[in-house]
Protein backbone atom coordinates (compact mmCIF):
# COMPACT_ATOMS: atom_id res chain seq x y z
CA UNK A 1 0.00 0.00 0.00
CA UNK A 2 3.03 2.66 0.36
CA UNK A 3 4.47 1.95 -2.18
CA UNK A 4 1.72 2.40 -4.38
CA UNK A 5 0.63 5.31 -2.82
CA UNK A 6 4.40 7.05 -2.66
CA UNK A 7 4.59 5.85 -6.31
CA UNK A 8 1.19 6.63 -7.83
CA UNK A 9 1.86 10.81 -7.40
CA UNK A 10 5.38 10.02 -9.30
CA UNK A 11 4.20 8.51 -12.64
CA UNK A 12 1.06 10.75 -12.51
CA UNK A 13 3.83 13.78 -12.96
CA UNK A 14 5.02 12.36 -15.71
CA UNK A 15 1.66 12.68 -17.46
CA UNK A 16 0.88 16.43 -17.13
CA UNK A 17 1.62 18.84 -19.79
CA UNK A 18 4.83 20.27 -20.24
CA UNK A 19 3.58 23.95 -19.39
CA UNK A 20 2.14 23.19 -15.96
CA UNK A 21 5.45 21.24 -15.20
CA UNK A 22 7.07 24.71 -15.81
CA UNK A 23 4.55 26.62 -13.62
CA UNK A 24 5.12 23.99 -10.67
CA UNK A 25 8.63 24.36 -11.35
CA UNK A 26 8.74 28.15 -10.85
CA UNK A 27 6.23 28.20 -7.67
CA UNK A 28 8.41 25.53 -5.95
CA UNK A 29 11.77 27.77 -6.92
CA UNK A 30 13.26 25.35 -9.02
CA UNK A 31 15.38 26.37 -11.55
CA UNK A 32 14.00 25.35 -15.16
CA UNK A 33 15.22 24.85 -18.13
CA UNK A 34 14.41 26.39 -20.93
CA UNK A 35 14.69 24.91 -24.48
CA UNK A 36 14.54 27.68 -27.39
CA UNK A 37 12.25 27.04 -30.52
CA UNK A 38 13.40 26.91 -34.11
CA UNK A 39 11.75 29.56 -36.97
CA UNK A 40 10.09 28.41 -39.52
CA UNK A 41 12.71 26.76 -42.03
CA UNK A 42 12.67 28.75 -45.61
CA UNK A 43 12.35 27.38 -48.95
CA UNK A 44 14.40 28.16 -52.28
CA UNK A 45 14.02 28.25 -56.08
CA UNK A 46 14.97 24.74 -56.39
CA UNK A 47 13.45 22.58 -52.87
CA UNK A 48 10.66 23.13 -50.38
CA UNK A 49 9.02 21.74 -47.38
CA UNK A 50 7.38 18.54 -47.67
CA UNK A 51 5.25 16.53 -45.04
CA UNK A 52 4.03 17.50 -41.77
CA UNK A 53 6.19 20.78 -41.63
CA UNK A 54 4.19 22.18 -44.47
CA UNK A 55 1.53 22.45 -41.98
CA UNK A 56 3.74 23.37 -38.62
CA UNK A 57 4.04 27.11 -37.37
CA UNK A 58 6.08 25.86 -34.20
CA UNK A 59 9.50 24.13 -34.23
CA UNK A 60 10.39 23.42 -30.37
CA UNK A 61 13.63 22.05 -29.49
CA UNK A 62 14.09 18.60 -31.76
CA UNK A 63 12.10 19.06 -33.94
CA UNK A 64 12.58 17.55 -36.94
CA UNK A 65 11.67 18.84 -40.89
CA UNK A 66 11.85 17.65 -44.13
CA UNK A 67 12.49 19.26 -47.53
CA UNK A 68 12.05 17.83 -51.35
CA UNK A 69 12.96 19.10 -54.77
CA UNK A 70 11.22 21.70 -56.21
CA UNK A 71 8.77 20.78 -58.97
CA UNK A 72 11.47 20.86 -62.46
CA UNK A 73 13.98 19.54 -60.09
CA UNK A 74 15.49 16.62 -58.89
CA UNK A 75 17.59 14.82 -56.22
CA UNK A 76 21.10 15.15 -56.87
CA UNK A 77 22.60 14.49 -53.42
CA UNK A 78 22.34 15.15 -49.48
CA UNK A 79 19.39 14.19 -47.16
CA UNK A 80 16.32 15.85 -46.65
CA UNK A 81 15.74 16.30 -43.36
CA UNK A 82 17.23 19.18 -41.07
CA UNK A 83 16.73 18.94 -36.84
CA UNK A 84 16.42 21.90 -34.56
CA UNK A 85 19.25 22.29 -32.28
CA UNK A 86 19.71 24.55 -29.25
CA UNK A 87 17.78 27.16 -31.68
CA UNK A 88 18.99 26.72 -34.73
CA UNK A 89 18.46 24.23 -37.83
CA UNK A 90 20.86 21.74 -39.00
CA UNK A 91 22.75 22.57 -42.26
CA UNK A 92 20.78 21.50 -45.55
CA UNK A 93 22.53 18.86 -47.23
CA UNK A 94 19.94 18.29 -49.80
CA UNK A 95 20.98 19.27 -53.25
CA UNK A 96 18.28 19.28 -56.35
CA UNK A 97 19.32 19.87 -60.24
CA UNK A 98 17.00 21.01 -63.30
CA UNK A 99 15.52 17.88 -64.97
CA UNK A 100 16.57 17.53 -68.42
CA UNK A 101 13.87 17.18 -70.87
CA UNK A 102 16.54 15.14 -73.55
CA UNK A 103 16.18 15.15 -77.00
CA UNK A 104 13.13 17.31 -78.26
CA UNK A 105 13.48 15.27 -81.81
CA UNK A 106 14.20 16.09 -85.00
CA UNK A 107 12.84 18.97 -87.59
CA UNK A 108 12.62 17.68 -90.96
CA UNK A 109 14.36 20.20 -93.64
CA UNK A 110 15.06 22.58 -90.27
CA UNK A 111 16.86 22.22 -86.74
CA UNK A 112 16.33 23.63 -83.58
CA UNK A 113 18.52 25.91 -81.73
CA UNK A 114 19.78 25.08 -78.04
CA UNK A 115 21.38 27.82 -77.43
CA UNK A 116 19.31 28.07 -73.72
CA UNK A 117 19.99 24.17 -73.55
CA UNK A 118 17.14 21.47 -72.99
CA UNK A 119 16.78 21.82 -69.05
CA UNK A 120 13.81 22.52 -67.14
CA UNK A 121 12.37 26.11 -68.33
CA UNK A 122 14.33 25.77 -71.39
CA UNK A 123 13.05 27.36 -74.45
CA UNK A 124 14.16 25.83 -77.95
CA UNK A 125 13.29 27.54 -81.39
CA UNK A 126 12.74 25.54 -84.83
CA UNK A 127 14.47 27.26 -88.18
CA UNK A 128 13.86 25.95 -91.50
CA UNK A 129 16.04 25.38 -94.47
CA UNK A 130 15.91 27.59 -97.31
CA UNK A 131 13.14 27.12 -99.16
CA UNK A 132 11.03 26.15 -96.30
CA UNK A 133 8.65 27.49 -94.12
CA UNK A 134 7.31 26.90 -90.36
CA UNK A 135 3.79 25.43 -90.19
CA UNK A 136 2.38 26.04 -86.57
CA UNK A 137 3.99 26.79 -83.24
CA UNK A 138 7.62 27.12 -83.73
CA UNK A 139 9.56 26.54 -80.47
CA UNK A 140 9.13 23.88 -77.51
CA UNK A 141 9.75 24.31 -73.85
CA UNK A 142 11.07 21.47 -71.60
CA UNK A 143 8.45 21.52 -68.20
CA UNK A 144 8.69 19.26 -65.65
CA UNK A 145 6.65 16.52 -67.62
CA UNK A 146 8.98 17.16 -70.73
CA UNK A 147 8.37 18.72 -74.15
CA UNK A 148 5.48 21.00 -74.45
CA UNK A 149 3.49 20.48 -78.12
CA UNK A 150 4.85 18.65 -80.81
CA UNK A 151 7.87 18.71 -83.50
CA UNK A 152 7.49 21.98 -85.39
CA UNK A 153 6.68 20.97 -89.51
CA UNK A 154 8.81 22.66 -92.45
CA UNK A 155 7.11 22.65 -95.38
CA UNK A 156 8.32 23.78 -98.85
CA UNK A 157 8.02 27.07 -100.07
CA UNK A 158 4.90 27.57 -102.88
CA UNK A 159 5.10 30.05 -105.89
CA UNK A 160 1.62 31.30 -107.29
CA UNK A 161 0.80 29.93 -110.62
CA UNK A 162 3.49 31.52 -113.23
CA UNK A 163 2.15 34.64 -115.23
CA UNK A 164 1.21 34.61 -118.88
CA UNK A 165 3.02 36.86 -121.62
CA UNK A 166 1.36 38.75 -124.16
CA UNK A 167 2.33 37.11 -127.65
CA UNK A 168 4.07 33.65 -126.18
CA UNK A 169 3.07 31.27 -123.78
CA UNK A 170 4.63 28.32 -120.87
CA UNK A 171 5.92 24.99 -122.58
CA UNK A 172 7.10 23.44 -119.84
CA UNK A 173 6.56 23.73 -116.10
CA UNK A 174 5.90 21.06 -113.04
CA UNK A 175 2.67 19.26 -112.33
CA UNK A 176 1.84 20.06 -109.40
CA UNK A 177 -0.89 22.43 -108.56
CA UNK A 178 1.65 25.50 -107.46
CA UNK A 179 5.24 25.48 -108.08
CA UNK A 180 7.41 24.97 -105.44
CA UNK A 181 10.92 26.68 -104.48
CA UNK A 182 13.46 25.75 -107.13
CA UNK A 183 10.54 24.52 -109.95
CA UNK A 184 11.55 25.96 -113.54
CA UNK A 185 8.95 27.70 -115.79
CA UNK A 186 10.18 27.69 -119.52
CA UNK A 187 8.42 30.48 -121.82
CA UNK A 188 8.71 30.50 -126.18
CA UNK A 189 7.16 32.78 -128.09
CA UNK A 190 4.57 32.78 -130.88
CA UNK A 191 5.91 32.36 -134.45
CA UNK A 192 7.03 36.08 -135.74
CA UNK A 193 7.83 37.61 -132.40
CA UNK A 194 11.19 37.35 -130.69
CA UNK A 195 11.75 36.58 -126.96
CA UNK A 196 13.58 39.31 -124.71
CA UNK A 197 14.72 38.46 -121.58
CA UNK A 198 15.19 35.10 -119.61
CA UNK A 199 13.86 31.96 -121.41
CA UNK A 200 13.45 30.29 -118.13
CA UNK A 201 12.49 31.44 -114.24
CA UNK A 202 12.66 29.98 -110.85
CA UNK A 203 10.11 29.70 -108.02
CA UNK A 204 13.08 31.07 -105.50
CA UNK A 205 12.96 31.09 -101.78
CA UNK A 206 10.22 34.00 -100.58
CA UNK A 207 7.88 32.41 -102.92
CA UNK A 208 9.18 34.78 -106.03
CA UNK A 209 9.93 34.00 -109.52
CA UNK A 210 13.43 35.07 -110.53
CA UNK A 211 14.10 36.53 -112.99
CA UNK A 212 10.98 38.54 -113.84
CA UNK A 213 9.18 36.98 -116.79
CA UNK A 214 10.21 37.32 -120.85
CA UNK A 215 8.77 39.44 -123.44
CA UNK A 216 7.77 38.93 -126.93
CA UNK A 217 8.22 42.09 -129.52
CA UNK A 218 8.55 42.48 -132.36
CA UNK A 219 11.56 44.54 -132.19
CA UNK A 220 12.21 46.97 -128.94
CA UNK A 221 14.43 49.87 -129.39
CA UNK A 222 15.99 52.10 -126.61
CA UNK A 223 16.11 56.53 -127.82
CA UNK A 224 19.86 57.38 -127.98
CA UNK A 225 20.35 57.92 -124.02
CA UNK A 226 21.54 61.66 -123.19
CA UNK A 227 23.68 62.45 -119.87
CA UNK A 228 24.02 66.34 -119.82
CA UNK A 229 27.43 67.09 -118.88
CA UNK A 230 28.45 63.51 -119.55
CA UNK A 231 29.82 61.65 -122.77
CA UNK A 232 29.46 57.94 -123.86
CA UNK A 233 32.93 55.91 -123.43
CA UNK A 234 31.46 52.52 -124.02
CA UNK A 235 28.70 50.61 -125.56
CA UNK A 236 27.33 49.63 -128.80
CA UNK A 237 26.47 52.45 -130.99
CA UNK A 238 22.48 53.05 -131.69
CA UNK A 239 20.40 52.21 -132.66
CA UNK A 240 19.64 50.65 -128.76
CA UNK A 241 18.21 47.22 -128.73
CA UNK A 242 16.66 45.22 -125.96
CA UNK A 243 19.75 44.06 -123.49
CA UNK A 244 22.18 46.89 -125.47
CA UNK A 245 23.58 48.70 -122.84
CA UNK A 246 25.96 52.11 -122.70
CA UNK A 247 28.87 53.31 -119.95
CA UNK A 248 28.90 57.35 -119.99
CA UNK A 249 31.37 58.81 -117.95
CA UNK A 250 31.65 62.64 -116.59
CA UNK A 251 33.18 65.64 -118.25
CA UNK A 252 36.28 67.55 -116.15
CA UNK A 253 34.81 68.89 -113.08
CA UNK A 254 32.00 67.24 -112.68
CA UNK A 255 31.30 63.91 -110.60
CA UNK A 256 28.39 61.06 -111.20
CA UNK A 257 25.58 60.04 -109.63
CA UNK A 258 24.60 56.97 -110.05
CA UNK A 259 25.74 54.21 -112.02
CA UNK A 260 27.70 54.88 -115.11
CA UNK A 261 26.22 51.66 -117.28
CA UNK A 262 22.54 51.98 -118.79
CA UNK A 263 20.84 48.87 -120.01
CA UNK A 264 17.93 48.89 -122.87
CA UNK A 265 14.79 47.09 -121.39
CA UNK A 266 11.36 46.10 -122.28
CA UNK A 267 10.37 49.19 -120.45
CA UNK A 268 13.02 51.45 -121.59
CA UNK A 269 16.64 52.19 -120.15
CA UNK A 270 16.92 50.89 -116.69
CA UNK A 271 18.16 54.12 -115.16
CA UNK A 272 19.54 57.64 -116.23
CA UNK A 273 22.80 58.77 -114.05
CA UNK A 274 23.27 62.11 -113.77
CA UNK A 275 26.72 64.30 -113.86
CA UNK A 276 26.69 67.58 -111.29
CA UNK A 277 29.31 70.04 -110.38
CA UNK A 278 32.21 68.96 -107.98
CA UNK A 279 32.33 71.56 -105.23
CA UNK A 280 35.12 71.23 -103.41
CA UNK A 281 35.73 70.70 -99.62
CA UNK A 282 38.15 72.84 -99.32
CA UNK A 283 39.29 76.02 -100.98
CA UNK A 284 42.21 75.21 -103.18
CA UNK A 285 45.63 76.94 -101.89
CA UNK A 286 48.35 78.36 -104.44
CA UNK A 287 51.41 76.47 -104.77
CA UNK A 288 54.24 77.21 -101.54
CA UNK A 289 57.52 78.81 -102.55
CA UNK A 290 60.62 78.02 -101.29
CA UNK A 291 61.98 81.06 -99.25
CA UNK A 292 65.35 80.91 -100.49
CA UNK A 293 63.88 80.66 -104.22
CA UNK A 294 61.87 83.50 -102.89
CA UNK A 295 64.85 85.33 -102.06
CA UNK A 296 66.74 84.15 -105.13
CA UNK A 297 63.80 85.57 -107.12
CA UNK A 298 64.14 88.70 -105.89
CA UNK A 299 67.60 88.96 -105.83
CA UNK A 300 67.18 88.41 -109.36
CA UNK A 301 64.70 91.24 -109.26
CA UNK A 302 67.22 93.67 -108.14
CA UNK A 303 70.32 93.33 -110.53
CA UNK A 304 67.90 93.50 -113.44
CA UNK A 305 66.52 96.95 -112.20
CA UNK A 306 70.07 98.07 -111.20
CA UNK A 307 70.95 97.24 -114.54
CA UNK A 308 67.91 99.06 -116.27
CA UNK A 309 68.70 102.29 -114.53
CA UNK A 310 72.06 102.13 -115.32
CA UNK A 311 71.46 101.87 -119.23
CA UNK A 312 69.13 104.27 -118.70
CA UNK A 313 71.16 107.05 -117.31
CA UNK A 314 74.20 105.99 -120.31
CA UNK A 315 71.52 106.42 -123.19
CA UNK A 316 70.20 109.80 -121.59
CA UNK A 317 73.81 111.38 -120.96
CA UNK A 318 74.54 110.05 -124.44
CA UNK A 319 71.17 111.96 -125.91
CA UNK A 320 72.56 114.72 -123.64
CA UNK A 321 76.17 114.66 -124.95
CA UNK A 322 74.99 114.39 -129.06
CA UNK A 323 72.68 117.50 -128.08
CA UNK A 324 75.26 119.61 -127.27
CA UNK A 325 77.70 118.67 -129.51
CA UNK A 326 75.65 119.24 -132.61
CA UNK A 327 74.72 122.86 -131.19
CA UNK A 328 78.12 124.29 -130.76
CA UNK A 329 78.78 122.49 -133.73
CA UNK A 330 76.04 124.56 -135.86
CA UNK A 331 77.25 127.73 -134.18
CA UNK A 332 81.04 127.65 -135.39
CA UNK A 333 79.89 127.01 -139.20
CA UNK A 334 76.92 129.41 -139.27
CA UNK A 335 76.95 133.37 -140.09
CA UNK A 336 78.03 136.35 -137.79
CA UNK A 337 76.44 140.09 -138.06
CA UNK A 338 79.15 142.27 -138.14
CA UNK A 339 77.41 145.31 -139.65
CA UNK A 340 80.13 144.95 -142.96
CA UNK A 341 77.27 144.78 -144.96
CA UNK A 342 75.83 147.83 -144.15
CA UNK A 343 79.13 149.49 -144.92
CA UNK A 344 79.01 148.06 -148.52
CA UNK A 345 75.86 149.50 -149.18
CA UNK A 346 76.97 152.80 -147.96
CA UNK A 347 79.74 152.69 -149.93
CA UNK A 348 78.27 152.45 -153.45
CA UNK A 349 75.61 154.83 -153.20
Amino acid sequence: MTGGVTGGPALAAKSWPRWLLFCLQLSLGIPALVHASCPRPESSADMVLAGEALLKNDFPEGSTATFQCSVGYVRDSGQPDITCNEGKWTEVTLKCKKKSCGSPGEVQNGRFDFTNGIEFGAVIKAFCNEGYEIVGQDYRQCLDKGWTGRIPTCEVVQCEEPPEIPNGKIVSKPHSEFPQYRDIIQYECNAGYTLFGKMNIMCNATGEYEPQAPACSKGIICETPKVPNGHRIAGAPPPYKLDYFVTFACNNGYEMDGRPEMTCTVEGWSHGPTCNPVTPLFPTAGPTKDPDEDRDAKKHETHWEIIVTVVAVLIAVAVGLCCCWVYFSRKKKGDYYTREEDLKAVTTY
